[in-house]
C-alpha cells in the first residue's frame, strides 16, 4: 500500500504543474498578456517623471518656481501675524480694563473697611465714657454717704493749695557808675482752689534793697470767680491789664531779658503806666473762626493813678506813688480795656500771631484826667520770635501848666539755635531789644541813687527824658522754666528835656538835662517754680 502511495505523489505534482503551464499558455494564446504588458510599460515613464519632480521641490529648485506664488503667500502670512497682534492688543486691553474695575473695586472695600472699624472705635469709645461715667457716679454716690456730708464738703471746698512762683540771682556792672553788685529777689505765688468756682491768688515779693534789709510787698492779692466757661471775674489787686509786658511777661523766667523795657520799669524808675492797680476786672474769651482763632477781652473798675504825694507839688515828670502805684483813697474810679485778637489758624502753619489794644483812662487829682492808649504785637514761628508795644500817655496839669505828655515803645527779636542740632546750642536764644520814651522832665528828688535791690536796671541813663537803650542779650535754657542769661545794655540818650527840682520854699527848678551815654553789663538765673 504505502509504495503504491509514494508512487501517486508525483503523478499529483506534475498534474498540477501540467495545469499551471496549462493555464499560462491559454492566457499568452488569449492576448490578454499583451495587454498587460502595455501598460506596465506604459506607466513606468509616469512614476519616474513624478519622483523626479518631488525631488526637485525637496531640493528647493527655486529657479525653476515661479515667483508670484511666493510673494503671495508671504503677504498672507504677514496679514495673518497683524490680525494676530491685533487679536493680542484687544485682548490686553480687555484685560488691561478688567484690571481696573478689580483695583477700583479693591480700594471701594478698603474704604468701606476702614469706615466701619472707625464706626466700632467710636462705639467702643462711646461704651468706654459711658461705663466710667456710670463707674464714677457709682462711686461719688458711695463716697457721699449722706445729704450733710455732701453740703459740707461743697461748703468748705476742695482745699487745694498749690505753691509757685520765681526766683532769680543777678549780677550787674555799670560803667559810668562804677557800680559792681550782687542781687537776688524771690516771688512766691499762692494759689488757693476752694471748688470748681472760685481760687484765690497771692504774691509775695521779698527783695534786697539798696541798705541790704529784707523788703517785702503784696504784688497781687486777689480772687478768681469763674461764672461760666467764657467769662472770669477777677477782685482784688491785680496786675494792670495794659498791653502784654505788664501783666504777662514780668516773671524773671519769662522775660527774655535781664531788665524790664524803659516803657514799663517798675515804681519809681519812670513806668508810663501802673504797674498794678486795686479794683474788679471781667475777663472772657470767645472763638471766632477755626481753632486758633480767638479773642480775648478785659474790662476793669479800679481806683485810678496817683502820683508821687511826697513833691511840694505837682510838676512835669513826676513819677507814680511808690511802690505798688495805688491809693486805696482816689478821687476818682478809673476805666480800663484791652482786647487781643489772635488772626491766624493752627491749620494753616503760619505761627501764631498776636494783635491787641488797650485803654486806661482815670481822674489823678481834683478832677484832673490821666488817659492812655496803647497797641501791641508778638509773632512766634518755630524759633523765631517776634514783639512789640507803643503807648502814650497824657496828664492834665493844674495851675495852667502844659500837659504832661510822654511816650514809650520797645521791640524786640530773639531767635533759638535749635536747628544747628549741636550739643551746646540747641538751648541757646540770642536776643536784640530797642526800647524808648519821651518825656518833657525827669524829677530828680524822685531818683534817689541808682536803683539795686535787684542787681537789675542799673544804668543811670535811663533817667533821662529822651531814654533810648539797645539791648543785646544772649540766653541759655538749662530747663523750660531755668534760665541763665547775659545782657549787654547800650543806653543812647538823646539831648532835650529837663531835669526838675524844688528849692526851699517849695518852687520848681529846671535845668537842661545832660545825661552820657552808658553801657551794662548783667548776668541772671532765673527759676520758676
Amino acid at each position: 500500500m504505502f509504495p503504491r502511495e509514494v508512487s501517486r505523489e508525483p503523478k499529483f505534482a506534475e498534474a498540477r504543474m501540467e495545469g499551471g503551464k496549462g493555464t499560462f499558455m491559454k492566457l499568452f494564446r488569449s492576448g490578454h498578456f499583451y495587454i498587460v504588458i502595455a501598460l506596465f510599460v506604459a506607466l513606468m515613464p509616469w512614476r519616474a517623471s513624478a519622483s523626479d519632480a518631488t525631488a526637485s521641490e525637496d531640493s528647493g529648485s527655486s529657479v525653476a518656481a515661479d515667483p508670484k506664488p511666493a510673494k503671495a503667500a508671504k503677504s498672507s502670512a504677514i496679514r495673518s501675524l497683524k490680525a494676530e497682534i491685533e487679536q493680542l492688543r484687544k485682548e490686553d486691553e480687555i484685560k488691561r480694563k478688567m484690571i481696573e474695575a478689580l483695583a477700583h473695586r479693591v480700594d471701594q472695600l478698603e474704604a468701606e473697611q476702614r469706615q466701619s472699624e472707625q464706626k466700632q472705635e467710636a462705639q467702643q469709645k462711646q461704651r468706654e465714657a459711658q461705663v466710667e461715667t456710670a463707674v464714677a457716679n457709682q462711686v461719688q454716690q458711695q463716697l457721699s454717704t449722706s445729704t450733710m456730708s455732701g453740703f459740707m464738703d461743697q461748703y468748705f471746698g476742695q482745699h487745694r493749695l498749690v505753691i509757685s512762683g520765681s526766683a532769680e540771682g543777678v549780677f550787674a556792672y555799670d560803667r559810668n557808675s562804677n557800680i559792681n553788685t550782687f542781687g537776688a529777689q524771690v516771688e512766691p505765688i499762692f494759689l488757693y482752689q476752694m471748688n470748681d468756682w472760685i481760687a484765690f491768688e497771692t504774691e509775695i515779693e521779698a527783695k534786697l534793697p539798696d541798705d541790704a534789709e529784707s523788703e517785702f510787698n503784696l504784688e497781687t492779692g486777689m480772687a478768681h470767680i469763674f461764672l461760666n466757661d467764657y467769662l472770669e471775674v477777677q477782685a482784688g489787686k491785680w496786675l494792670l491789664p495794659f498791653g502784654d509786658f505788664a501783666e504777662n511777661l514780668f516773671p524773671f523766667w519769662v522775660n527774655k531779658f535781664v531788665s524790664r523795657p524803659l516803657p514799663f520799669r517798675e515804681g519809681d524808675d519812670g513806668a508810663l503806666v501802673p504797674s498794678a492797680d486795686v479794683g474788679i476786672q471781667f475777663r472772657g474769651a470767645a472763638q471766632w473762626g477755626s481753632e486758633g482763632q480767638d479773642i480775648d477781652y478785659t474790662l476793669y473798675v479800679s481806683n485810678g493813678p496817683t502820683f508821687d504825694t511826697g513833691l511840694p507839688q505837682p510838676v512835669v515828670g513826676q513819677a507814680f506813688s511808690s511802690p505798688n502805684n495805688i491809693s486805696l483813697q482816689s478821687h476818682s474810679k478809673a476805666f480800663g480795656a484791652r482786647v487781643r485778637v489772635y488772626p491766624l489758624p493752627l491749620e494753616a502753619r503760619m505761627g501764631r500771631l498776636e494783635l491787641g489794644a488797650s485803654t486806661y483812662d482815670g481822674k489823678w487829682l481834683d478832677g484832673l484826667w490821666f488817659t492812655s492808649w496803647g497797641i501791641n504785637a508778638a509773632y512766634r514761628l518755630d524759633e523765631l520770635g517776634l514783639r512789640g508795644e507803643f503807648l502814650q500817655t497824657h496828664r492834665q496839669m493844674p495851675s495852667g501848666q502844659n500837659g504832661d505828655n510822654r511816650q514809650g515803645w520797645y521791640v524786640q527779636a530773639s531767635y533759638m539755635l535749635s536747628r544747628l542740632h549741636l550739643d551746646y546750642l540747641n538751648r541757646t536764644e540770642l536776643l536784640v531789644r530797642y526800647s524808648g520814651q519821651n518825656q518833657r522832665a525827669i524829677v530828680v528828688d524822685e531818683i534817689g541813687g541808682v536803683p539795686g535791690g535787684d542787681g537789675g536796671d542799673v544804668s543811670a541813663s535811663r533817667f533821662a527824658p529822651h531814654a533810648q537803650e539797645v539791648a543785646l542779650g544772649l540766653d541759655y535754657w538749662i530747663s523750660p522754666s531755668m534760665v541763665w542769661k547775659l545782657e549787654y545794655d547800650i543806653e543812647l540818650p538823646r539831648q532835650g528835656g529837663y531835669f526838675v527840682t524844688f528849692d526851699d520854699t517849695g518852687m520848681p527848678i529846671s535845668s537842661p538835662a545832660r545825661v552820657p551815654n552808658d553801657r551794662a553789663v548783667m548776668m541772671q538765673l532765673a527759676i520758676g517754680f
